[in-house]
């Protein structure tokens, strides 16, 4: 929970919609480096209009071997899914690749409907 914290923390801070050239310069300085990936995917999550799919399909696919650091990323997405409105298909597709309970079950699709 402090990895995924400190994440959330420096994506609060650092993030906004108009900094976008910013972050893929410090992605092109780090291309290997899963820590900067995470922040970006998290700032892309929380302060960009469009779902980033391409880059969570990356990181998953580059973080499946290493337990924690994926657990970390399912939790940013778990969450984005439970707090943001997102295309029905996007939700049963990320729900589905990181076997998110609940995500696409007629409870969470109901009570979709009343928020409305």
């Amino acid at each position: 929970m402090w990895a995924y914290g400190m994440i959330r923390k420096i994506s609060y801070s650092v993030g906004h919609e108009e900094l976008g050239e910013t972050y893929d310069k410090v992605l092109a300085l780090n291309p290997g480096n899963a820590a900067v990936r995470m922040v970006d995917l998290a700032v892309k999550l929380e302060h960009m209009a469009t779902v980033p799919e391409y880059e969570i399909f990356s990181l998953r696919d580059k973080l499946v071997g290493n337990l924690f650091t994926y657990q970390v990323l399912r939790q940013l997405i778990a969450d984005f899914l439970y707090l943001h409105r997102v295309e029905f298909r996007t939700l049963q597709r990320l729900g589905g690749l990181f076997k998110i309970e609940g995500v696409t079950s007629a409870e969470f699709l109901l009570a979709e409907k009343v928020g409305e």
